[in-house]
């Protein structure tokens, strides 16, 4: 397990992380303009890389063991109006947020369709060495229907995106919650169906507010 975080302690000026048997967090810093802030991260075991997604869109690319720049990946074609954790956009009626999710042998960018303040689908691009503009450089290439591979289920929130297997062979689930001020509600999109369900929503009786962060637990 490696441990990724950005902290406004340090600013724009990068990342930190810690590995099992670490002593202390190790810094890697951002090779973009200081106003560019990371806003989400992903470890690719087994491509011995990191990632960081920027608040621009652009992904770059380190290798694990030196930290240095590999490449930088520019965000999915069609893609705009994003943003993180629910806080700014430009239409907040209508927009997206991405996170970054390392599974098995690939790495996997989520596009969460939201509208009217709600989800209202899902769209996953896997990162491809195949280039668009047959410069070389690897972009985000859009996964058609239930093939991501592995039959892997998605957790995701504002704050965690981890992956469990799929235990019943009903296909690719994307487990979503949907963080609001006060309150959220989660949501299961089922990408062989193409269906987008609500599986959990905060009890009126305590007005909808629900009191701890949200995190997902996976099952082994």
């Amino acid at each position: 397990m490696v441990i990724m975080a950005y902290h406004l302690l340090h600013g724009h000026t990068g990342m930190v992380f810690c590995r099992p048997g670490d002593a202390a967090w190790t810094k890697v810093a951002n090779p973009n303009s200081q106003y560019v802030a990371f806003a989400d991260f992903a470890y690719s075991e087994s491509e011995g890389k990191m990632l960081a997604l920027d608040n621009k869109g652009l992904t770059v690319v380190f290798d694990a063991e030196t930290l240095d720049v590999l490449y930088q990946v520019d965000l999915p074609p069609a893609t705009s109006n994003f943003r993180y954790k629910h806080s700014g956009g430009d239409a907040p009626d209508e927009s997206s947020c991405l996170r970054l999710v390392a599974v098995p042998s690939k790495v996997l960018l989520v596009k969460i369709c939201i509208k009217s303040s709600r989800p209202e689908g899902f769209q996953i691009f896997e990162l491809s060495s195949g280039s668009l503009k047959g410069d070389g450089r690897p972009v985000w290439r859009k996964v058609a229907g239930d093939d991501i591979g592995g039959d892997h289920e998605l957790f995701l929130d504002g704050y965690h995106a981890t992956f469990g297997n799929d235990r019943d062979g009903g296909g690719t689930r994307i487990y979503y919650f949907h963080d609001e001020y006060k309150s959220g509600a989660a949501y299961c999109y089922n990408m062989q169906d193409n269906e987008l369900e609500c599986v959990y929503m905060p009890s009126e009786d305590n007005g909808g507010i629900y009191t701890t962060r949200p995190s997902w637990f996976v099952p082994s």
